[in-house]
């Protein structure tokens, strides 16, 4: 995908010249070295070490399983999110990244509609920092919904003094708070619900995420206030386009108490195009028919009213 860039070494030699997409790379085997966009490196690269990179700005999905002997026999109800946090982004971007999840035996699980997609987006500000957890589709026979979640976020130099888990079950959430221990040794006893940063500020998050029950939030803030005054006006709202039997839609997200939601669509120049009113404003992801417009480019600007004024996400889009 557009986060992941691998450069396998297929000469007999140790090393291979790396040229970098726009952006900027995490190395995978060492997260200390980050690569800007059109550079070049020589990358090291003895027998047993893959040049791999993530882009800053993306939440990489692993299963924690280390090897299995086929796709059926992948344990997937234990996960660690690579989250790759991009700092520079203000309150109102978001960090994302996804996976798909079938039966891992079907070829036609996408066209039996037999499948969920994770998805995980992230916002940061100074002191306020989240993590959600979403789910979407059908899903299928025998799938598991409730997963041990490991969060590893390398290179986080954000002060985190507080932490907090929020569950959603349809308008309802039950808040949890994370326990922030100070070694290793003690993050790694834990069975959920723990937050720990390591001297080379990496952020470590465990829980556990029942995704059909809803959506799940992690607060990571620098914050003296208690738990209870932490708002959920930091919540994320996000759209996208999805493919649905066989048509392409816009699919929007709402994780906060919402009265109205509103799509304007704009062209690359700036100027408006359409206008879809009238939406689900209530938690969850919806979908909506995209107006008959030309292929191309276009903007999606998502704003929904709530009581604690408005919220606006855009995302570029492209209808083929």
């Amino acid at each position: 995908g557009k986060d992941l860039l691998i450069a396998p070494v297929l000469a007999e030699t140790d090393t291979r010249t790396v040229t970098f997409p726009d952006g900027r790379w995490v190395d995978m085997n060492n997260y200390e070295n980050i690569y800007d966009g059109g550079s070049s490196t020589s990358y090291y690269a003895p027998l047993g070490t893959l040049p791999h990179f993530a882009r800053v700005g993306s939440i990489i999905p692993r299963y924690t399983q280390s090897a299995y002997a086929n796709t059926s026999s992948i344990e997937d109800s234990d996960l660690t999110l690579l989250y790759f946090a991009d700092l520079t982004k203000d309150e109102y971007e978001t960090d994302l990244g996804y996976m798909f999840d079938d039966n891992k035996t079907s070829p036609t699980s996408i066209d039996d509609g037999e499948y969920s997609i994770l998805r995980f987006s992230a916002s940061h500000a100074d002191d306020s920092n989240w993590l959600l957890l979403s789910s979407e589709g059908n899903g299928y026979d025998g799938m598991t919904t409730n997963r041990k979640v490991t969060v590893i976020a390398p290179n986080f130099d954000r002060a985190v003094t507080i932490g907090l888990k929020r569950q959603h079950n349809g308008d309802n959430y039950t808040d949890t708070p994370l326990t922030i221990v100070s070694t290793k040794e003690a993050f790694d006893a834990a069975d959920e619900n723990v937050l720990y940063i390591s001297a080379d500020n990496t952020l470590m998050i465990k829980t556990t995420w029942d995704s059909s029950v809803g959506a799940q939030a992690l607060y990571f803030n620098a914050s003296t206030t208690s738990l209870d005054n932490i708002t959920v006006a930091a919540e994320a709202i996000d759209i996208r386009t999805l493919t649905s039997d066989g048509r392409l839609m816009l699919a929007y997200d709402i994780t906060l108490y919402a009265t109205e939601a509103v799509v304007n669509l704009f062209d690359i120049s700036g100027a408006a195009v359409a206008s879809i009113g009238n939406l689900d404003a209530t938690r969850g992801t919806h979908t909506t028919e995209i107006p008959a417009l030309l292929p191309g480019f276009y903007i999606a600007r998502l704003t929904v009213d709530t009581p604690a004024g408005q919220r606006t996400v855009s995302r570029k889009i492209r209808l083929r």
